[in-house]
């Protein structure tokens, strides 16, 4: 195999994004795959970009990440399905509506365009349930088609120059002097400057290679897929439960089967007019399969926001495993101290599609410039063992 510049591992869409970047600054790159590229988490998504959900310092990250979106299809010359429509945050609950009242509070401080509907204006949309008790419309949510984004960073990428081989699983990796000298494969042995860590959930076998202990572990998600319907006015619609099952504590997780298992509504009208259900969330260690409990909860769910999904074929359903930061849920990101040569780019949980070009591009500049990103800085390995 070629020697390259930097090498990276993993050809989901974390690692295109960095070797995008890269090329695009005439680097030389190398990215490894064990299987076939996007054929992680990357390829069992919806695409959402929900920016309103999170808080500093991640919100800083997601923002920036999502006004590198709104440029990406034709810096990459292909229609990426990117769909502004904002999301509509839904409670089924009378109980809810004042969390609801809250959390809007706290977007309105965050500087995000929020706007509640009206009663009239809910039941005026007449794919939504008459149960729905409120709703919050937000401005900077969007949604993107998952596969075009990450072969699109890879076209690119190879048309600067980037070099993409799958099938090429990492044996091993030598250090010495604090830094990484090589890189054994399947397929031969490389010695590239610069070493990149975007593994998914294979991160942290790599990262027991160069003696590092990356906390990042598979969570399993699982999605189903309808025939095309009618094209709706909002076509990103979210169950305020996701915030609890996505980011709250394990309290919120107890209520019940279907909140343990993470299952929460997430629905986004694709660009093809089909409907993707989410989401759920439980740890299975590395068993990527769909189960029958799980997928029944999304459906049931579902119909209680969108009663026509009854009368709806699904076509076919998925799941993936995404890398997830049991200590603290955050992503983890950039050069460490350990190994002046070596960067970790994972973590990204469900958020590898918000967080792919923002990711990209600051990893890609710490490279090549040798100066850390400051909106990193939250979110590196050194945290772990910052006592």
């Amino acid at each position: 195999m070629k020697n390259s510049e930097v090498l990276i591992v993993g050809g989901g869409i974390i690692g295109s994004s960095i070797a995008y970047y890269l090329s695009k600054r005439n680097i030389e790159v190398t990215v490894v795959e064990k299987g076939k590229f996007l054929g992680g988490a990357s390829g069992a998504n919806q695409g959402g970009i929900p920016v309103s959900l999170f808080d500093p310092p991640l919100l800083d990250l997601v923002r920036e990440s999502r006004k590198l979106y709104e440029g990406l299809s034709g810096e990459l010359r292909e229609e990426l399905g990117f769909d502004e429509t904002g999301l509509l945050l839904l409670v089924l609950k009378e109980e809810q509506v004042s969390l609801l009242n809250k959390f809007m509070k706290r977007m309105e401080q965050r500087g995000l365009g929020v706007k509640k509907l009206s009663k009239s204006e809910i039941q005026s949309e007449q794919f939504l349930a008459s149960d729905v008790k409120a709703a919050v419309k937000t401005s900077e949510d969007a949604s993107v088609d998952p596969f075009k984004v990450g072969f699109g960073f890879i076209k690119q990428a190879k048309a600067n120059g980037a070099i993409f081989k799958k099938n090429t699983e990492v044996k091993d990796i030598i250090t010495s002097d604090k830094k990484v000298t090589q890189v054994k494969t399947n397929r031969g042995t490389l010695q590239p400057e610069y070493l990149v860590n975007a593994a998914g959930v294979g991160s942290k076998s790599i990262g027991k290679m160069v003696g590092l202990d990356i906390p990042v572990k598979p969570r399993r998600g699982q999605v189903l897929v309808t025939e095309p319907t009618p094209r709706a006015n909002y076509r990103y619609l979210m169950d305020f439960d996701y915030i609890a099952t996505a980011l709250g504590d394990s309290d919120d997780r107890k209520k019940s089967q279907r909140m343990e298992l993470g299952v929460a509504s997430s629905l986004i009208q694709e660009p093809s007019s089909n409907w993707t259900i989410g989401a759920s969330r439980d740890f299975a260690g590395f068993d990527k399969k769909t189960t029958r409990e799980t997928l029944g909860y999304l459906a049931d769910r579902a119909t209680k926001f969108v009663p026509d999904f009854e009368n709806c074929n699904i076509i076919r359903s998925y799941a993936g495993l995404r890398p997830y930061c049991h200590i603290d849920g955050e992503p983890i990101l950039g050069q460490v101290k350990e190994l002046e040569n070596f960067f970790i780019a994972t973590g990204h949980a469900g958020e590898g599609i918000t967080l792919a070009p923002i990711t990209g591009k600051l990893i890609a500049s710490e490279i090549v410039s040798g100066k850390r990103a400051k909106l990193l800085d939250s979110f590196r390995y050194s945290r772990f063992n910052s006592s």
